[in-house]
């Protein structure tokens, strides 16, 4: 019957915790793999990642998806231990928008492989629905539609009727269509150089 008492300390295990990473800048257009890690687990741990919108990461429960977003969105990181123990993080992949559409402000169509051609040039992905050039008198010299922005062999090649044109200033006018459906008007001017 005889009885011993002893006092003792039981210290808690560090927490177990997930790290979704740090919030992430892109540009539209681009895609990010996000990595989940987890510190202090017990055995396996299952990652399963909240999107807001469904077809944005590449799969949902697993350690690495891919971000596929035409807009600023938040994710959620839950992770599960062998143990049971849970965990969440957040982070935010903020999505630029840069609305960019450039056109030379000279060429010279002269056949030397070199700058022969009036290009549209702008952020990938980005297609250009019309592309208009103009004279001095205001008559439509060029005219096409239908493709990519920084496509090499799509652009006014510096003649009018089969002719070559004159050299001077030209007018052009672009109506642009990005990936996330926004559209945009530019207009500008350009030198013919012969």
């Amino acid at each position: 019957g005889c009885i011993f008492i002893e006092q003792t300390e039981i210290i808690e295990p560090p927490s177990f915790v997930v790290d979704a990473g740090d919030d992430i800048e892109l540009t539209l257009g681009d895609t990010v793999q996000l990595d989940a890690n987890a510190t202090n687990a017990q055995g396996e741990v299952t990652f399963i990642w909240s999107a807001p919108y469904f077809g944005t990461l590449s799969c949902n429960e697993c350690p690495d998806p891919t971000v596929n977003s035409q807009n600023t969105i938040s994710y959620e990181l839950y992770g599960v231990d062998s143990l049971g123990c849970e965990a969440t993080d957040r982070l935010t992949v903020f999505i630029q928008k840069p609305r960019v559409v450039v056109v030379p402000t000279g060429f010279t169509p002269n056949d030397d492989r070199v700058n022969d051609r009036l290009l549209v040039h702008g952020l990938a992905g980005t297609q250009i629905t019309k592309f208009q050039v103009f004279n001095r008198w205001g008559e439509l010299v060029y005219e096409d539609g239908g493709f990519e922005v920084n496509t090499e062999t799509v652009g006014w090649d510096g003649t009018f009727r089969d002719e070559p044109a004159t050299s001077g200033v030209y007018l052009w006018y672009i109506e642009a269509l990005y990936i996330d459906g926004n559209t945009e008007i530019f207009r500008g001017q350009t030198t013919l150089i012969r």
